[in-house]
């Protein structure tokens, strides 16, 4: 006779997904990661470029303050040293 023990242990059970709702909180934390990249990538550029800084600041309600509270935290512009790359001269 041939004897199977199943052990199953809670945590490892838990972690396992299966459905609607784990399919749903899987699609929550990947829509709220690409918003807060893409939220980044628009305070960064803002503070990077001033006339966009504007065109957001003009189109989107609120934009203003949102600015002014993260940029307090940051230089006053961006180092010149990372704007244009290093020239190298050729050997003649």
């Amino acid at each position: 006779m041939l004897w199977i023990s199943v052990v199953t242990v809670p945590e490892l059970s838990m972690s396992v997904c299966f459905g609607t709702f784990c399919r749903k909180r899987r699609v929550f934390w990947k829509l709220l990661g690409l918003s807060i990249v893409s939220a980044g990538g628009v305070v960064g550029y803002a503070w990077y470029d001033k006339e966009f800084k504007k065109t957001i600041e003009d189109n989107v309600p609120y934009s203003k303050e949102a600015f002014t509270y993260v940029f307090q935290y940051l230089p006053e512009s961006f180092p010149y040293f990372l704007s244009r790359p290093p020239v190298v001269q050729e050997k003649s």
